[in-house]
């Protein structure tokens, strides 16, 4: 009786025991919640719960459209240079290739400006059509130490005293 919720304990008799107190106490309060309890009240509050649930059916359903939503779109492919790819694959790719993949090396603020103009980007972007397949190596190679760098006047005395 007492794992029942309270609002339905005086509902439960127990038929083991011997005297019928129990069935006197859940006819006495059933009595006693009815006459302080109308009809209208029942009903009031019966169409308030049915309102209720119904609200909680429809969050459910538009939970679980979200749900199947994302499992579909976890599904479907993203086109990627004539290869079909699905969303799961190219997080598994990312992930193995985190090290060399991992552009940012810090936090970025998204309040921050961008450091170039409108036409600096347009041409930056062009530009990829624009590099050859020996430039794109020439990039790829590490830049020198600049310790190892000669300042530009270094660099001149040492070109005057070879000619």
């Amino acid at each position: 009786k007492e794992k029942i919720v309270p609002g339905l304990q005086s509902l439960c008799v127990s038929i083991l025991d011997d005297s019928n107190a129990d069935m006197e106490k859940s006819v006495n309060d059933i009595t006693d919640y009815m006459s302080k309890t109308t009809s209208n009240e029942l009903k009031r509050k019966m169409e308030a719960l049915s309102q209720r649930r119904g609200e909680i059916c429809q969050e459910l359903a538009q939970v679980r459209k979200k749900l199947y939503d994302v499992i579909l779109q976890e599904r479907g492919t993203i086109n990627f240079k004539g290869e079909e790819l699905s969303p799961s694959v190219i997080g598994n790719f990312l992930f193995e290739n985190s090290e060399e993949l991992s552009y940012i090396t810090g936090p970025v603020d998204p309040q921050a400006e961008i450091p170039l103009t409108r036409d600096e980007l347009v041409a930056l972007y062009r530009s990829n059509g624009d590099l050859s397949s020996s430039d794109e190596a020439e990039l790829k190679c590490d830049l020198p130490d600049p310790s190892f760098i000669l300042d530009p006047e270094t660099f001149l005395n040492l070109h005057n005293s070879l000619i």
